[in-house]
């Protein structure tokens, strides 16, 4: 039997098939996306936990994520962008399987060593550096990544931002206490609201007890569901406050590492579900349409040739012997009518579908088991 993968590869080459035709556009990109998504979630269940460090320009988040992996990897500096690839630090635990093809695919993996100098190209590059992970850094079950801005003058910073971000199992934003309020990071937050996954954003630098107040109400008054941890000032005579900031960060990233396989579930349904929606909501609704004027059609063709047969001499004009002319409207009449013109699109796209959804109750139930038969 054909795996899963190869068929959510049929299911995307059928969605990119149809999308010109039934002018899908946007909602055809989409799907074939979550497609994409799902399949690489599904090739590594259990894989290391993705955690992706995202904010924009400036918000410090390149410090935060040296800190935590305890060496200075990613470049940060006051140059605008510093960050213009993504950055991924892994234990020696997990380096073997953040190298596999099947991790994070669509990237270029280059192996590093601190610090970076990032490579002039457009292709998409992910820098991976293997680092021992310190006392207070994260769990060895996770990767670390560090994003580029998602507000950069550099469109390609702000791709593959928004890329890391889709694909991640955890998220991580940096704000900082004077741009917290930038339009790009409720943005971004807005997005991370249908999402639903777990969440952390850290208000970095502050100074004044007044901005987590009103960060938090704004976060609460938009229904935003997110741990918040505020980062002091770091550099100041007293280091208690950056401790405890510490203490709470490590706590954080431990949880998510205890429910590793709950939140690749969650993650898994979650994007189901939206695939799921898109589906019923735009692309099958459009085929249904397209499917019965089709239908329309092929009535109306079906309605012309029993009328040409029923009396070929009044709708066509052949110089031919009245039996030829005879058989050869009959042969006309009978193909059109033993004809299905949807039949072969109906099965390219229902077929993988009717399969695919088999394995995915497997996947995304409540066994634990199951996610490792299925990757077997």
């Amino acid at each position: 039997m054909r795996g899963i993968n190869e068929l959510i590869d049929d299911m995307i080459k059928a969605v990119n098939g149809i999308s010109p035709s039934l002018g899908l556009g946007e909602e055809g990109e989409k799907a074939a996306l979550l497609l994409a998504l799902l399949k690489d979630r599904l090739k590594h269940p259990d894989g290391p936990l993705a955690v992706v460090m995202c904010g924009p320009t400036g918000a410090g988040k390149s410090h935060l994520f040296n800190f935590l992996v305890g060496e200075d990897i990613s470049p940060s500096s006051y140059k605008r962008p510093s960050t213009v690839a993504p950055v991924l630090a892994a234990s020696p635990e997990t380096s073997s399987a953040v190298n596999k093809a099947d991790f994070l695919p669509d990237y270029k993996k280059i192996a590093t060593k601190s610090p970076i100098s990032f490579e002039i190209g457009d292709d998409r590059r992910l820098y991976t550096a293997e680092v021992k992970t310190p006392p207070w850094g994260w769990p060895p079950e996770l990767a670390l990544i560090d994003a580029p801005d998602f507000d950069s003058v550099m469109e390609k910073n702000q791709s593959q931002a928004t890329d890391m971000a889709r694909r991640a199992d955890a998220v991580i934003l940096v704000a900082h206490q004077a741009k917290y309020a930038d339009q790009s990071a409720w943005d971004f937050l807005e997005e991370e609201k249908k999402r639903d996954r777990p969440l952390l954003v850290i208000l970095n630098r502050v100074t004044a007890e007044a901005v987590e107040a009103d960060f938090s109400a704004r976060l609460e008054a938009l229904n935003i569901k997110a741990a918040l941890l505020t980062w002091p000032e770091e550099g100041a005579a007293e280091q208690t406050p950056v401790n405890a900031a510490r203490g709470e960060l490590t706590r954080w990233l431990t949880g998510l590492s205890a429910r590793s396989r709950e939140i690749t579930a969650e993650n898994g349904r979650r994007e189901t579900a939206r695939l799921g929606e898109l589906m019923r909501g735009e692309i099958i609704s459009r085929l249904t349409a397209r499917e019965n004027e089709l239908t329309r059609r092929l009535g109306d063709v079906r309605r012309l040739t029993a009328e040409w047969t029923a009396n070929p001499q009044k709708h066509l004009s052949l110089n031919l012997p009245g039996e030829m002319k005879e058989a050869l409207m009959k042969n006309l009449g009978e193909t059109v009518r033993r004809s299905d013109l949807w039949a072969g699109p109906r099965r390219v796209i229902s077929r993988p579908f009717a399969l695919v959804g088999e394995q995915l109750k497997k996947l995304f139930n409540d066994d634990p088991k199951a996610a490792s038969n299925l990757a077997d």
